[in-house]
């Protein structure tokens, strides 16, 4: 709530503006009336209200000497004059003077909430700059981080000259016009990374290490952490002192790509590095983006390399290309082989994951494909979290075996199927599924290329339909239908790629007599037709 004192000469306006309009609604306390200047000397004497509305003539002080006291004595309240037609040379010298508006007798509510709008608009970006400067005196360092997170992450509500004002406040050593910024992304934590804690110090060394080189070159910088949830681990923001010499363009790279090794050899740690374009303070956040897109490139390129937006193909995102994700298909078949310890169907389900993410890199930005993989990675994880008794192990893992910025092409099969396995070990041993659900998923691997039914299976397991099929929808995570035909569409799909057998000969085979049936549920699933899919493999 932001308090107001009213002041003018006649009580039926003072009334008037008390009662008429809900103050309460629009976050404002009255508090207090006064009926002259000097009346209200009274009340400032105690503690400036955030807002007065005085009348500009009253008998004794008028507002005009209100204002120039509440000048002197530099109070922060604002101050609205409300003044008649034939005030009105008096009204602008009260702006001129510092008021913060002025509204015309006979008052008009629309027009008076206006001006006490734009009053606590004033107040509100006072009150955030006062805040930000209490957070320097408490840590300058850390309020300088917290600031630049914000435009590195488009999460910055403030106008830009705001923005300026606290720029300047912060003492940011940094000149805003010659900016870059680099992202880091950690993949390998090594020996010395096993707990939270650990991640931190070495984070700590890697900003001594990336700080130093980039010190002893000449750049001023601001290391800023970003947490397991972005597209990177760390960024850097710099910029040339004053004094510089060398091209950013052919010194940066250097500068960095020597901090990743001596973060190796000193630290055991393997990370890769993006650098962006050369910005002014107001373009971080896209900065940003065109460092982690080349940062990207870890994926495809390998690890512990410096990679530079200005030497890499533009962001197809940029051109219009849409975002692409390997499916939910892949989602399901990856938990039902997890599940029920299926390393066949498992090793069949990562080859497969491999082949549709390097047709994705064919499509689309590295950046793109490992957002989706990731976000597929991390579901299963969340989606098989409760499998696991150990919570603490749960974390762990999302953390250590199955992050997608842990993980390179040249083997990303071999990857997965190594965590998976041991993923796979842990829930086997917690007894995810319950007896009935095991046993009916094993009849259903057996016998899904046939003409199945719900019927089927609930005959064969000697329990009712209805209960079968909710039981199934609840472990399983989809509908007993649905499930079949995943099973037989990834079935099909291995057809199409390792054989030359026809469509409609790969749909009897997989359980449809109905090719047109086969065709519309392929197209649902996959997103592309049967023939599409063999000419897009």
């Amino acid at each position: 709530m932001y308090s107001m004192l009213i002041v003018d000469d006649e009580k039926w306006v003072r009334q008037g503006l008390k009662q008429t309009i809900d103050w309460q609604s629009h976050g404002i306390e009255i508090w207090g009336e006064a009926e002259n200047g000097e009346e209200a000397f009274t009340w400032l004497s105690r503690t400036a209200p955030d807002i007065v509305i005085t009348d500009i003539k009253m008998p004794g002080m008028d507002g005009l000497s209100l204002l120039e006291h509440i000048n002197e004595n530099k109070l922060h309240s604002k101050v609205i004059i409300i003044s008649g037609y034939g005030e009105f040379a008096y009204a602008q010298k009260a702006l001129k003077c510092g008021a913060s508006g002025y509204v015309l007798k006979p008052i008009e509510e629309q027009m008076l909430l206006e001006v006490v709008q734009r009053c606590v608009n004033e107040l509100q970006r006072e009150s955030a700059v006062e805040e930000m400067k209490w957070q320097i005196r408490q840590s300058m360092p850390l309020a300088q981080q917290r600031y630049l997170e914000q435009f590195l992450l488009g999460e910055s509500d403030q106008s830009f000259q705001d923005a300026d004002a606290i720029w300047s406040a912060l003492r940011l050593q940094l000149n805003p016009r010659e900016l870059q910024v680099a992202a880091i992304r950690i993949h390998d934590w090594g020996s010395k990374g096993e707990t939270r804690n650990d991640r931190k110090n070495l984070l700590y060394g890697l900003r001594n290490i990336a700080e130093q080189s980039l010190s002893d070159n000449g750049y001023k910088s601001v290391f800023c952490k970003l947490g397991d949830s972005r597209d990177a681990d760390v960024a850097v923001v710099f910029s040339p002192e004053l004094e510089k010499s060398g091209n950013p363009e052919e010194v940066i790279p250097s500068v960095l790509q020597q901090a990743l090794e001596m973060s190796k050899r000193l630290l055991d740690l393997t990370a890769s590095a993006g650098v962006s374009r050369i910005c002014s303070w107001k373009d971080l956040s896209r900065a940003y983006n065109d460092a982690i897109y080349a940062c990207s490139y870890s994926f495809i390129e390998g690890h512990g390399k410096l990679y530079n937006c200005f030497r890499l193909p533009p962001q197809r995102i940029e051109l219009g290309v849409p975002y692409a994700a390997p499916g939910t298909e892949w989602e399901n078949r990856l938990i039902h082989a997890l599940k029920i310890g299926d390393g066949n169907l498992l090793e069949q389900s990562i080859n497969g994951l491999q082949e549709r993410v390097e047709s994705l890199l064919q499509k689309y930005d590295p950046l793109q494909v490992t957002r989706s993989l990731n976000m597929l990675l991390t579901n299963i994880f969340f989606k098989l979290k409760s499998c696991v008794n150990d919570e603490e192990a749960a974390e762990q893992s999302i953390l250590k075996e199955i992050r997608c910025h842990s993980l390179h092409m040249d083997d990303l099969s071999g990857q997965l199927l190594n965590h998976m396995q041991t993923w796979s070990a842990r829930i086997r041993g917690t007894a995810s599924y319950s007896k009935i659900i095991e046993l009916g998923l094993e009849y259903i691997g057996k016998h899904f290329f046939g003409q199945i039914t719900l019927q089927d299976v609930s005959n064969h397991l000697f329990v009712n339909a209805s209960y079968f099929s909710k039981l199934f929808h609840e472990e399983v995570g989809e509908t007993f239908v649905r499930y079949v035909a995943g099973l037989r569409i990834l079935k099909a799909k291995q057809l199409l790629n390792d054989t030359n057998m026809k469509i409609y000969e790969i749909a009897d085979e997989v359980g449809y007599n109905d090719f047109r049936h086969f065709v519309k549920t392929f197209k649902d699933i996959v997103g592309l037709t049967p023939s599409q899919y063999r000419d897009s493999v």
